[in-house]
This record gives structure tokens, sequence and C-alpha cells, in this order.
């Protein structure tokens, strides 16, 4: 069943067991994104990443090894609680 989002706007990927399943590709599909293009993709879009504020320089690592740009990382706050965070990337 589709979680109901925890962003309003219903632009948030929120990356885990569910992106094995046919929601995720649903969800790649309603934002426009591109399966094979992604993070590219996540980085030009108005996207946010939803994630845990530990595995954080390990995304922002995957960012800048497969973007031929400079990434830029902005923390827009906790969701819910503190551990989890909003970020949005941009180049």
């Amino acid at each position: 069943l589709k979680f109901v989002p925890l962003d309003p706007r219903d632009k948030t990927l929120i990356l885990g067991w569910h992106n094995l399943s046919p929601i995720w590709d649903s969800n790649i599909a309603r934002q426009g994104l591109s399966k094979s293009n992604f993070y590219d993709d996540v980085l030009t879009q108005d996207i946010l990443w939803a994630s845990n504020t530990d595995d954080l320089e390990v995304i922002e690592r995957i960012f800048k090894n497969l973007s031929s740009n400079a990434v830029t990382t902005t923390d827009l706050g906790p969701i819910g609680y503190e551990q989890f965070h909003y970020y949005k990337f941009s180049n």
C-alpha cells in the first residue's frame, strides 16, 4: 500500500526497502525522474531527500562522485524528530 507522504508536496523520495518495490518505480515515474539518471535528476529538480543524519556524509560522497559538478547540500531540518532530516541537493 502507498504510504502517506511526509512532504505535503509529495516530492520527497525516501529510500529504503520500498525502493525495490513497484511503489518506488511508480514514485520515480510520477516525479518525472529517470531510473537511469536518478542522481542527476535529484540534483536538478525540486526533490527533497529524507535520511538519517548519520548517513549524510556517505550520501554527499555518493552524489559528489556521481555528479560532474559541485554538489551543495542544504539541511532543511528534522522530520518529526531530530535523527531524520530533509535534505536538498543541488549543483
